[in-house]
């Protein structure tokens, strides 16, 4: 490694080691996923634990009986507005938040602030999709800049081997990164709800299926790989929710909503 940084040969040499690494592993025969991902729980059945849970909250949800609960919350949580929306929606352009900016302006009648973070790696035709969906909805939106460390945390990511793969190693801190960011609008704009298109997959691997999401400390959006080294602390880190009397709470609706992909991407186009 040279004193100025990782050369794109010793990225390149350790992206082919992590690699390598996931051909060796164990793998779940339904979703690929490896056996050191976290908490997957290979059993040698057809299923691991993340597909398990999947296709158990699909099944709860199947009736759409749960959709008034989800209605009661946000009815709750509502009347913490101190400013001019009701609820921040994550746009990323694709069809499960577009789905639901739909939903949350025309079936719920309330106040959007649509809200992108710019990655660096959002796809031509997610920005193309976003621009389209606001003009269509009329929805107000916030194009948010990146941390200036954005970059050295990516690396951070990729020349960090934490065992559990690129998607925790990387992913986790583009996510964590991206919460911080949305979170503070919604302290500073007086939004008391965050809405987020993760699908069930992803609210499995989240784990918010087993619990509330009501943020209550400043280090929720931190990653485990940056927390256990200490780095990044002005990224991740939210002082402000120890110093409010309501934090906003971050909502996934499809741990509520039926979820058909097919079915979605019809409504969607």
């Amino acid at each position: 490694m040279s004193e100025t940084g990782p050369t794109l040969r010793e990225h390149a040499k350790l992206l082919k080691e992590k690699i390598e690494q996931w051909k060796s592993l164990e793998k779940c025969p339904r979703c690929l996923l490896p056996e050191n991902f976290r908490d997957v729980e290979l059993d040698h059945t057809d299923n691991c634990l993340h597909c398990r849970s999947v296709l158990e909250l699909a099944e709860r949800n199947a009736d759409g009986s749960h959709e008034q609960e989800m209605l009661d919350i946000i009815e709750r949580f509502k009347a913490r507005a101190t400013g001019d929306y009701d609820v921040i929606v994550c746009y990323s352009g694709g069809k499960d938040s577009s789905f639901l900016l739909d939903r949350f302006v025309n079936t719920y009648e309330l106040r959007v602030l649509a809200v992108t973070m710019n990655t660096g790696f959002n796809p031509p035709k997610a920005k193309r999709n976003v621009k389209a969906g606001i003009e269509k909805l009329g929805v107000d939106h916030l194009w948010l800049k990146p941390h200036p460390k954005l970059f050295e945390i990516y690396q951070f990511g990729f020349m960090t081997n934490s065992g559990k793969g690129l998607e925790c190693d990387v992913c986790d801190l583009c996510d964590g990164h991206t919460r911080a960011a949305v979170i503070r609008v919604a302290i500073n704009m007086g939004i008391p709800i965050i809405v987020h298109g993760a699908d069930h997959f992803q609210i499995v691997d989240f784990k918010v299926h087993k619990g509330s999401s009501l943020l209550i400390h400043p280090d929720a959006c931190w990653p485990h790989v940056a927390r256990n080294r200490g780095v990044f602390r002005e990224v991740y880190e939210i002082p402000e929710l120890t110093e409010i009397e309501h934090p906003p709470l971050e909502l996934y609706p499809y741990l509520y909503l039926p979820y058909n992909e097919n079915e979605i991407c019809e409504y969607v186009e």
